[in-house]
């Protein structure tokens, strides 16, 4: 006897749109405001940033266009390598992140302090490690059985 057949309740894409457009907003907020005005309150105490304002900015920006397309992408084949992409880049920048994980405060007179928060990013970065393999079984899955996946993402 074969299980009966499920059938999923995608959102509309007018619907998608909307989710997507929420999350662009909050991973805007998440990946360059609060990283912004973290970096400027550093730079206003004198501490140096590893990274430029330019650079952490174009990275959240991306990250946040990746994770809203993500979202709009979910029910098609194209979710996949979408969300593929935005974890391996997830992945990039904290591992650049943990590269520079030194921050050197100045105290005067010649003394400083060396923070090292390098390996708690490491730690972090394994999340989208975990992310990216997923990934790669979600693609596989939709390319052996087209739309197998969406009434466990969708439930009727």
């Amino acid at each position: 006897m074969s299980a009966p057949h499920r059938t999923a309740n995608v959102p509309s894409l007018a619907r998608r749109v909307v989710y997507a457009t929420v999350r662009l907003v909050g991973l805007l907020i998440l990946f360059v405001a609060i990283p912004l005005g973290v970096l400027n309150v550093l730079a206003a105490h004198g501490i140096q940033p590893p990274l430029s304002l330019v650079t952490v900015s174009a990275v959240g920006v991306l990250l946040a266009i990746v994770g809203a397309a993500g979202t709009l992408l979910r029910p098609t084949q194209a979710y996949g390598p979408v969300a593929f992409a935005g974890a391996t880049l997830l992945f990039v920048y904290l591992v650049t992140l943990a590269r520079n994980g030194v921050l050197t405060v100045g105290l005067g007179n010649r003394a400083t302090v060396h923070l090292g928060y390098g390996n708690a990013i490491l730690l972090i970065a394994v999340i989208p490690v975990l992310t990216a393999i997923a990934c790669v079984f979600t693609t596989w899955e939709d390319l052996r059985k087209p739309g197998e996946r969406l009434p466990f993402d969708y439930p009727p």
